[in-house]
């Protein structure tokens, strides 16, 4: 008798022992589809993330081409300038020369 009781209890540990290890499959179950939705989530935001990088990239490229161009228009401005400027200076001496023989 005392060995039935062993047996039972044997089987009673089994049975609890395959019903724990049912929760804890189904628990794992849920983790892993709790852990894929969060990793999507994480997925879809770094590319979002990744989108936005490279549309503020391109944007800063083309306000460096943009400061480029306008720092070579000024150059070029500038160049213009000092050469209307130089042509200025020159015509004025001739004018003070053709100024100083008629006196």
């Amino acid at each position: 008798m005392d060995e039935d009781k062993v047996l039972a209890a044997i089987a009673q540990l089994g049975a609890h022992m395959a019903e724990g290890f049912m929760l804890a499959e189904s628990d794992v179950k849920q983790l892993r589809v709790d852990l894929m939705g969060k990793l999507e989530q994480v997925q879809n935001e770094l590319t979002a993330m990744r989108d936005d990088v490279a549309v503020a990239g391109f944007a800063a490229m083309r306000a460096v081409k943009r400061t480029d161009s306008d720092r070579e228009d000024a150059r070029d401005l500038n160049e213009l300038v000092n050469t209307v400027l130089r042509s200025v200076m020159r015509l004025r001496t001739e004018v003070d020369e053709l100024k100083g023989r008629k006196e």
